[in-house]
This record gives structure tokens, sequence and C-alpha cells, in this order.
């Protein structure tokens, strides 16, 4: 099977699951998903959730009594990098909830990062921002270390001003992954 490529929602290219003499497992690995609709033989379709490259591996597993069974193991391998935050760096991210006194924020790096509700600009404890679950922030990384989750801010260090980070208001984020 030559190497094929798929987006997410694409439905997977598999081999045929049966032949006439064995029956063939199916294990889905990552950035595979079987979804809850059939095709019309009311078999179920297999769609991958990641963009990547599709690879297919047919194996025969040993079993104690008998010749064995064939099993097809399927996956899309991902052209992905981690992304490390570095203190300075403008970032955009989505406001996942509230923590006590800070906003947990998605900026894309495996942990959350942090957000105080100080970190605006003219933010005091009773003038403080009220983001709900979702709201998309520009904001800059101002604590990056490896043993922490990293801490953002919505103010210019220079001045302690705005200077553009803050809650976006108008707009729509996708995401984007390039190598």
């Amino acid at each position: 099977m030559s190497t094929s490529y798929v987006l997410p929602g694409d439905k997977l290219p598999l081999p045929s699951t049966s032949t006439s003499t064995e029956t063939i497992k199916l294990h889905l690995g990552p950035g595979t998903t079987e979804t809850a609709s059939r095709d019309l033989s009311h078999t179920p379709l297999y769609v991958a959730h990641k963009m990547g490259s599709v690879h297919v591996s047919n194996k025969r597993r040993k079993v104690r009594d008998g010749p064995g069974e064939m099993v097809t193991r399927v996956w899309v391998e991902v052209e992905a990098k981690r992304y490390v935050t570095s203190v300075g760096e403008s970032v955009i991210g989505v406001v996942m909830g509230r923590q006590g006194e800070a906003f947990k924020v998605d900026i894309g790096t495996a942990q959350t990062a942090q957000l105080s509700q100080y970190a605006f600009e003219g933010a005091t404890k009773q003038m403080k921002p009220r983001l709900e679950t979702g709201t998309v922030v520009f904001a800059r990384v101002s604590v990056a270390t490896k043993d922490m989750d990293p801490e953002i801010e919505c103010i210019d260090p220079k001045d302690a001003k705005a200077g553009g980070f803050g809650p976006l208001k108008e707009g729509f984020v996708t995401e984007c992954q390039g190598k």
C-alpha cells in the first residue's frame, strides 16, 4: 500500500478486513477514530482526526492453541513539534477556566498557562477583569521554566500599560501547525 495523506475527517484507506480463509482484527492507533455512523454495508466508518500520513501494519498474532490471527494496525503519523515557551514571547490563548485568583489559559503548550487577575492594566482588588471560558487573549509570557506552568500577563513590562495586550474582541481563531 502506498503512502497516503489524510486530513481530519477523511475516511481512512483500509485494506479489506476479511478474507475467504480468516478474519483480520483491526486495531486503531494514534490519529484515528471510529465514528458512530455506518456505511451502506453497515460496517463502521474509520476516520482520521489528525493530519498526516497513514500507516498500515499487518502482522500475525500468536495464539496458544491454533494458527494465530491476523492483526491490522492503522495509525496516522503526525509531523508536529511541541511548542516550548520563552520569556518575552507574545502568545494568543484561550481561557479554559478560573483557578483562585488566576485564569487557566491554553496557549498551545503541554501545560496550561496561568494568567493572574492582576496582570492587566489598571487591575486592582476592586477592578478585576471578568473573563469567561472561551475568551481569547493576547498576552506576553512573563515566566517560563521547565518545572512550573508558564505565566502570562496582559501588560507591557516597560510602562505597565496594555500596549495591545488583553482580551480580543472580534475575529476567530484557528489552530495551525507548521514544520
